[in-house]
């Protein structure tokens, strides 16, 4: 036997007017967040391996050019642009566009110090993929105890 929960028609009402609030205010959060004036954000991965951090970026449709990566404070800045390929001047309407152009910048505090010296960025398939090799004396290590 199932247990329900009676609720006057008053109580009823109320819950379906929350309900109701609940999902405009996520359809208005949605349309205005999707809105043509909002910068777009590039997906991206973070991983820390033994000796280095390794970040992933989707960023398809953007030249390498027009991606700039630092660090700097043990803080990863990676900005960049997707240039709008629409042409203006043709003739021919468009139905539907849900690709986003626009400047973008991402930052991440690293929490071990850095080499900048070793650092490398690859960019293959729309996927940058930098590197961050950890200093030496930022990486764990065994201490080996003397027994006398």
């Amino acid at each position: 036997m199932t247990l329900v929960r009676w609720q006057p028609r008053q109580q009823m009402h109320w819950n379906l007017q929350r309900e109701m609030d609940r999902r405009m205010n996520y359809a208005l959060h949605r349309r205005w967040a999707n809105s043509e004036d909002r910068d777009w954000m590039p997906a991206v991965d973070v991983e820390e391996r033994e000796n280095e951090y390794a970040v992933s970026v989707d960023i398809p449709g953007v030249d390498k050019k027009d991606v700039k990566v630092s660090v700097e404070s043990n803080v990863l800045t990676i900005k960049g642009e997707r240039k709008d390929v629409r042409s203006e001047d043709e003739d021919g309407t468009c139905y539907c566009s849900e690709r986003r152009f626009g400047t973008f910048s991402r930052s991440f505090s690293l929490s071990k110090k850095i080499d900048t010296e070793k650092i490398t960025a690859k960019h293959t398939n729309g996927v940058l993929t930098i590197t961050l090799p950890m200093a030496e004396e930022a990486r764990e290590r065994e201490i080996e105890i003397q027994v006398k």
